[in-house]
């Protein structure tokens, strides 16, 4: 046996653990799901800090109800961080939010902006039935204060 002989078993050992592996994977499409709900913001509280308006580290949070059709299907709490803009109808603003769901929680983070219709966000993590789900929640506004979510999870 040459002195490269163990390397190349080893080289080609690790090749095919590697390749198993691949081949065992489950495809992410075949792994997500998508779960829909109605979002209705329903109180609020802000939180004007340093200079007096819209201004850098000023706070929104909220609570929702969440909805499918006409059955109540859990709630949610959010908290906003002002970052950018000039009034509210510009304000972007770094969110997170925590729906209770039946089976468990997913929590998202991500920015958000009152100038687009659809805002996406990173879902960050989950309990229960969402504990190991990764993806990302989208946030299509139908109202002054109602949303359409789609949180697409992948495991």
């Amino acid at each position: 046996m040459s002195n490269h002989a163990p390397i190349r078993l080893a080289a080609s050992a690790t090749a095919g653990l590697l390749a198993a592996a691949i081949l065992a994977a489950p495809s992410a499409q075949a792994a997500e799901r998508t779960l829909r709900v109605r979002e209705t913001i329903v109180a609020t509280h802000s939180d004007d800090v340093g200079k007096k308006g819209p201004s850098l580290g000023d706070r929104l949070m909220f609570v929702s109800k969440l909805s499918s059709g006409t059955s109540r299907t859990g709630a949610a709490v959010g908290d906003c961080t002002w970052y950018s803009g000039k009034s509210k109808a510009t304000a972007q603003y770094y969110c997170t939010e925590v729906f209770r769901l039946r089976g468990g929680q997913i929590a998202i983070a991500g920015l958000f902006s009152y100038t687009r219709t659809v805002n996406t966000f990173a879902i960050t993590g989950g309990t229960g039935r969402f504990r190991d789900s990764t993806g990302q929640a989208v946030a299509r506004t139908v109202g002054a204060d109602a949303f359409e979510d789609a949180f697409h999870l992948a495991r």
